[in-house]
């Protein structure tokens, strides 16, 4: 059995959710959009059958996209994801990059990261003044902001708290890209602070008992697992989308 069947297979029971083909596209992915029109018309149908699936609880205000390795394309599926929603709801949304030790969402969409997150954590501050206005309209984006010394003690603060319950409070949604859940318990306290996590599998890479012990660990937290990404490592357009129930 291949490895991405072993991984499919921690998914079963589930509806599968399949976009158009995977469509190669170039990076960086925003400002301008890059690759042709069947790409973007790729992730439009991604996020489509993403937001059709979150729709089901109207609950759900903020999710988090986790990767489980370090080595991976989770910025770039975050970004698209969240410009392709944007485009086909009627909603303002805020990307959040949370990766505070690599931040990388920055880089994909061509922003600058002098300020950001890390900011509001080390210090009181304007919150709505470090983030980014995007295209489309009702996209914004709040970077990382420059490193800190202290990771660990920002990102387990109340400020984290109180940053993300202020971004819910200013958008409709908040997409959130986590650090790699193979960093430490990270992943899965930001988890517990949204409304349900979207693991992202690299097809060929990730390995089934990783994903397996990242899955359980999330559940051991009561943190709702939402669904599966697992990606073509010779593309960037994720090829299964799979909701957990």
């Amino acid at each position: 059995m291949s490895r991405n069947s072993q991984l499919l297979r921690l998914l079963q029971d589930t509806q599968v959710l399949t976009p158009p083909r995977p469509v190669l596209v170039a990076d960086p992915m925003m400002h301008p959009p890059a690759g042709d029109g069947a790409g973007r018309g790729a992730f439009r149908a991604l996020a489509q059958r993403l937001f059709l699936a979150l729709g089901t609880d109207a609950a759900l205000r903020s999710v988090l996209f986790c990767s489980i390795e370090r080595r991976n394309r989770l910025a770039i599926i975050s970004a698209r994801v969240a410009q392709a929603l944007a485009t086909i709801a009627n909603l303002s949304l805020c990307l959040l990059d949370a990766n505070l030790r690599s931040p990388t969402l920055h880089e994909v969409l061509a922003r600058p990261n002098r300020q950001g997150l890390s900011d509001f954590l080390r210090q009181p501050s304007d919150l709505r003044g470090l983030i980014q206005h995007l295209d489309p309209t009702n996209l914004w984006f709040l970077p990382a902001g420059p490193p800190a010394a202290n990771v660990d003690s920002l990102i387990f603060s109340d400020r984290m708290r109180i940053c993300l319950a202020d971004l819910r409070s200013q958008f409709d949604c908040v997409l959130i890209q986590a650090p790699p859940i193979d960093s430490d318990e990270e992943a899965v306290w930001m988890g517990r602070l949204t409304d349900g996590v979207i693991l992202v599998l690299e097809a060929g890479v990730s390995r089934r008992d990783d994903a397996e012990r990242a899955k359980q660990s999330f559940d051991a937290a009561g943190v709702k697992v939402l669904g599966a990404v697992l990606n073509s490592h010779q593309s960037p357009i994720p090829e299964v989308l799979e909701r957990l129930f």
